[in-house]
This record gives C-alpha cells, structure tokens and sequence, in this order.
C-alpha cells in the first residue's frame, strides 16, 4: 500500500463539510459522519478532563454503520485519508468552533495516517490554525498496533511539534504496556472501563504497581486540568461505577 503523492488540503475537506442544527457533519459515499463525545474522566481529580472524539456514520435509511466496517481494511489508501482526515475536522470544528475554554478534545487515526506523517502533519497544521486550537488541548491517541513499529517516532515527533498531546489508550491491553509506554512518553495514558471491571483483585494491585511504576520512571509535563499524566489513581473501590474512558 503506497502513501498518496499529494496531501489533501483543509479548504477540499471543509468542502465536504454541512451544518446542521449548529454541528457540523459530513458526506462520504452517502453517508452521513457526524461526532459523538464521550467524556474522558481522571480518577485522581474526580472530573472530567476532556472528551473522546468518535466517529457516526449513517446510512441514507438511517441505520448506523459502525466505523469498524467504514474503514475495513484498506484497499485504497487515499480514500481511507480522505475518510480519517474528514473524520477529524468535524470533530475539530464541532468541539473548538465554541471556543471552549477548557478540556482536552482527543481524537484517534487510522494506524496508517497516523504514520504518513509528512501529509498528515501538514493537515493538522492547516486545521489547528484554521480553528485557533489551543496548544496542548488537542490530544491525539497512538493506535495500538503501530506502538511497537519502528516507524513511530517521526510521528510523534512531528505530531508534538504542532503543539499536540500524545496519549495511550486502553494501558494494559495488547501493546500498551509499561515498555511502550516508556518508549513513546506520552502525555495522557488511559484505561478502558472492561479494564477496571473485568480485573480481579490481583489484578487491579498489578495495574496499580504498573502505573506507579510509571509515574517513577517517566515524571513527565503536567497536562492541563491533569496536573499529571501518569499519576497512578486507586482501584480498590470495586463496586464503584466506572466511565467508559478513564485517564491514569
């Protein structure tokens, strides 16, 4: 699969662009994309700190078309960042054309838009100063399947030059690890909700330890409404109810 040898421009994607009801949404093969945000909440702090960004898709009899089965594999690598870059400017545009005031707006890539770097930095680019996006409220979330590719750190590099944040999502899952975890520093490491609720008790002290560990080898920047990115919570309170996404 080959990188397209043009990169697509902010003024074409906000071209496929329409309004409704004040949101923005999009048309991709008649279907329509639209934003859901799901609240990110830190346990240390007890509130929210931002939100997840994800995508919906609707079908022109109304049914949802789960994003899974909207990027499938890819066949065509320019359509598929056509798609993910159409994805990300609506829910720029939906979260920061309020101009809030605070609270992280994270946003995910498909592994291979995340890694074509050259193209997909230039975009972000365009799109932050386009829409005045604060430096270091626009979080962008390492797919799990590139975390060990030896291609990664040109991303990430070019990716916090914009002002960006990097997170990890679902820590101790598949890829994401203490290793990975040392290697990419990321500023906000976050934990599923199956996580928390599928783990046993020894299991839960074993995060615990593994996000202590954390905290000790990498200090890291303090994260706006954070105050820090590895700072380990408490997982003892069992029976208490648990966000979909936590940050740890």
């Amino acid at each position: 699969m080959n990188a397209p040898t043009y990169g697509y421009t902010l003024g074409f994607i906000q071209s496929m662009l329409a309004e409704k009801s004040g949101r923005a949404s999009g048309w991709f093969k008649e279907l329509e994309l639209g934003t859901v945000f799901q609240p990110i909440f830190s346990l240390p702090h007890k509130r929210a700190i931002g939100f997840d960004a994800s995508l919906r898709s609707v079908d022109p009899q109304g049914k949802s078309v789960p994003a899974e089965t909207l990027f499938g594999p890819v066949d065509n690598y320019s359509e598929t960042s056509l798609l993910d870059l159409l994805s990300t400017t609506i829910h720029v545009q939906n979260f920061f054309a309020g101009k809030p005031t605070h609270g992280l707006l994270f946003v995910n890539l498909h592994p291979e838009v995340f890694l074509d770097s050259d193209h997909t930095a230039a975009f972000l680019a365009e799109l932050v100063r386009h829409y005045r996006v604060p430096e270091r409220r626009l979080v962008i979330d390492i797919p799990g399947s590139v975390l060990k590719d030896e291609r990664l750190s040109a991303p990430l590099d070019r990716y916090r030059q914009l002002g960006c944040l990097i997170s990890v999502d679902d820590f101790g899952v598949d890829n994401s690890n203490l290793d990975t975890i040392w290697h990419t520093a990321p500023a906000v490491v976050k934990m599923g909700r199956s996580v928390i609720v599928g783990a046993t008790a020894d299991q839960r002290a074993h995060l615990v330890q593994q996000r202590h560990r954390v905290r000790k080898r990498l200090p890291g920047s303090p994260v706006p409404g954070c105050v820090g990115g590895y700072r380990a919570s408490h997982l003892h309170h069992r029976r208490c109810r648990v966000p979909d996404r936590v940050q740890v």
